[in-house]
This record gives structure tokens, C-alpha cells and sequence, in this order.
């Protein structure tokens, strides 16, 4: 008799051991799924899309692609571009598929391409009960065939961007430093005012060779700074309006932010190497778009289109300088600053007007010297060709 109920025992054991198992079974199977069928989705493919797209921006027709979706089936397909202003996806246009395995269909982008050197796009077909979703990246280079690494075009009037090629990428500046120097220089000194040439400044290399002690007015050394961009009155030129070249630079940086630049450091007046002395495009866009704007840097204007300035120094030497700016004399531009140094490549930044408005260039990294004159060239071309066909511009660098 017991053992007889020992068995019972274990037997409702066993029957309660396996009703837990197929209840936890069930409360774990996917709603709706037998538990004997292979739950897996079938793929979605697409043949014929070009995932890295390279296009003239001066070509008038659409570009596209002719691709066909295998397991179309009745379903969506969605082209999207992402949009760097409002930081998201943004679909474009969508393409009904046939109702069949296979669906051939034309994707044409429109031309919010054209303001960037690249830009990303993307092909979605979302899933549905039967076959899987399908999402593939598209790269689209707009060839614009600038040797530099990057570069900006900025509307001076409203700081829209035209042109942005990876613009926010950190780069050395070289003597475009000066710029800001001159910024600095312009709203801290009279014209009249004397600038000292010091130890430091008479030691530093790469300048015209003024002798410490010597001086020049304000107005003397923003050619000396800006045409043959002369380090060492930059140099004095810093000393001059803070007291040392370290207060200077922290003053270069500060007056920096306040224009909206994020990524710009400076440690020197003049833009010889240093590690933690950089900007980027952008940054550097908008630095000379104040200088080209503001009311307290008019004179800023006033000495970059000059070709060449003679004066005399408080020691009654004399020099003449030259500009290094070899853009000067093209129709409609109002000149530049160059720089040059074996780690920061070809830099130019300048400023040129068409159609009533003027417009900020800056390309960094060219391949060479000439290399920065040329791809400005190319800029001032896609701005022009960009205004007269309406391309779009947009606020965010990238």
C-alpha cells in the first residue's frame, strides 16, 4: 500500500513538472508562432544600386539609379538623405513595388547633394510578415575636384554654408593666424599707435628683419602682418595689445568662441607650428567673415586689397612689402590672407562678391602653394554656378 503511493507520488510529480515546462514553453514563444515552424524571414536583396556615387555638380540632370528588389512583393521602398541641420534622416521619395518577386524601379536624388562634398543617402524597404527589411548606405561625392583636405564657402550676410568639405575637421592655420590678429590688433590700437619690436618678436623667424627696439604705427604693421605676412610684427603686434604673447593668445581663443568657433586654439600671433595652435574651415570662416563684416575692422578691408605698401620705421628704415595674395585682380574679389607651413599644407582664406553679395572662402591642406589659389578658384566657380541654379545651402558644418 505504500508503495503503492509512492508511486502516485511521483507520477503527479512527473505530470506537474511537465505542465510547468510546456506553460513556460508558451509564455516564451513568439505571439502567433507554432512552435514546430522555422520562424526565420526571408531576405529582401536589391541589384544594380551604387553605394558610392561620384557626380559633377554642373551635370543639369537628376542622377539615379535603375535597380530591381527581389521579394518585392507589394512593398515600399523609401530613399532618405540625412540632413546635418536637423540631425536626422529625412526621406526624400518612396516607390511602390510591383506585387511580384521581382520589382524594377528607378531612385533619383534630388540636389541637396550639391552643397557638400559628400553626403549620406540610404535605401530602405521596411520588412513585413514574410520577408526581411533591406537598408543600404549611399555615398554621393560631389567632385568639385579640390586638391585641398578641407574647405568652406560661407555667405557672409546670413552665414549659410554653400560649400562645406569635412569643414570641421582640426587643421594647422599657418599664417592665416593673422587674421585674427589683425582683428585684435584693429580694435585695441589706433592707426597711429606705435608698435615696439621686442626680444621676442626681433628673434622670431620668418618676418622682415625690423630690429628690436625699432617700432611702426598700427597702420604699418597691419600691411607688414597681412601682405608679406612678416612674423615678427605679428608678434609685436600681440605684445602690444595684451602685455605678452601667452595673454594674446588667450585672447585670440576667447574672441574666437564669441564668433561661434568650437574647435580653434591659438598659442602664437603669427601661425608658426605648434601641436595646440589650430581651426578648422569653418572656424576659420567665420573669423574672417567678422573681419570682413564688423564695423571696428574696416581698415581690415582697406589694407587686403593692396598689392604692395612702402612705409618707413620709427628708425627711419624703409621697406616695401608685397602681397602673397595671387588672387588679387580677379573680377569681383576683395582679397585674402595665405598661409603656409610644412604641417598645415596650402591655406587660403578670401572674400569675393557676386550678385550683391559677398561670400568667405577658406581652403586648408591644399597640395601646394598654387595648389590653394586654384582650389579657391574652383570655390568662387561652384558658388557662382550655385547661386545662379538655386542650389540649397544649409547652417550646420560638418
Amino acid at each position: 500500500m505504500h508503495k503503492a503511493r509512492t508511486i502516485e507520488k511521483r507520477a503527479a510529480y512527473i505530470l506537474l513538472v511537465a505542465v510547468m515546462a510546456v506553460t513556460m514553453t508558451c509564455a516564451y514563444w513568439p505571439h502567433g508562432a507554432a512552435a514546430d515552424t522555422d520562424t526565420a524571414l526571408a531576405a529582401t536583396s536589391v541589384s544594380g544600386l551604387y553605394t558610392t556615387r561620384s557626380r559633377n555638380y554642373k551635370t543639369a540632370t537628376n542622377m539615379y539609379d535603375n535597380i530591381v528588389v527581389h521579394n518585392a512583393y507589394g512593398r515600399t521602398a523609401y530613399l532618405y538623405a540625412y540632413d546635418y541641420d536637423q540631425k536626422q534622416w529625412v526621406e526624400k521619395s518612396s516607390y511602390p513595388l510591383d506585387n511580384a518577386e521581382s520589382s524594377s524601379i528607378r531612385i533619383t536624388y534630388d540636389n541637396s547633394w550639391k552643397p557638400y562634398y559628400y553626403s549620406a543617402w540610404k535605401l530602405v524597404i521596411p520588412a513585413d510578415s514574410t520577408y526581411a527589411a533591406y537598408s543600404r548606405k549611399i555615398k554621393v561625392y560631389n567632385k568639385a575636384s579640390l586638391t585641398c583636405r578641407t574647405a568652406v564657402v560661407i555667405d557672409a550676410s546670413t552665414g549659410k554654408i554653400v560649400y562645406n568639405k569635412y569643414s570641421t575637421k582640426k587643421r594647422y592655420p599657418a599664417s592665416m593666424t593673422k587674421v585674427m590678429t589683425s582683428i585684435l590688433l584693429l580694435e585695441n590700437k589706433s592707426l597711429s599707435s606705435r608698435i615696439k619690436i621686442t626680444a621676442e618678436a626681433d628673434n622670431t623667424p620668418w618676418g622682415l628683419g625690423i630690429s628690436k627696439g625699432d617700432s611702426l604705427t598700427t597702420k604699418q604693421a597691419l600691411y607688414a602682418i597681412l601682405l608679406p605676412s612678416s612674423n615678427d610684427v605679428a608678434c609685436a603686434a600681440g605684445i602690444a595689445v595684451s602685455g605678452s604673447t601667452s595673454r594674446f593668445t588667450k585672447r585670440m581663443t576667447a574672441k574666437a568662441k564669441k564668433f561661434g568657433c568650437r574647435n580653434t586654439n591659438f598659442k602664437n600671433a603669427h601661425g608658426l607650428y605648434n601641436s595646440s595652435h589650430y581651426t578648422t574651415a569653418y572656424d576659420m570662416g567665420l573669423i574672417m567673415k567678422y573681419a570682413m563684416t564688423s564695423s571696428k575692422t574696416k581698415y581690415f578691408k582697406t589694407v587686403i586689397k593692396k598689392s604692395k605698401y612702402t612705409f618707413t620705421t620709427g628708425k627711419k628704415k624703409k621697406y616695401t612689402v608685397y602681397t602673397t595674395d595671387e588672387m588679387l585682380g580677379t573680377s569681383g574679389f576683395l582679397g585674402g590672407k595665405t598661409g603656409w607651413i610644412e604641417q598645415s599644407g596650402g591655406c587660403f582664406t578670401g572674400a569675393f562678391t557676386y550678385n550683391g553679395k559677398m561670400y568667405i572662402t577658406v581652403v586648408m591642406g591644399s597640395d601646394s602653394g598654387g595648389g590653394r589659389f586654384s582650389d579657391t578658384k574652383r570655390l568662387i566657380t561652384f558658388t557662382k554656378y550655385a547661386v545662379d541654379n538655386s542650389y540649397g545651402v544649409h547652417s550646420t558644418a560638418k
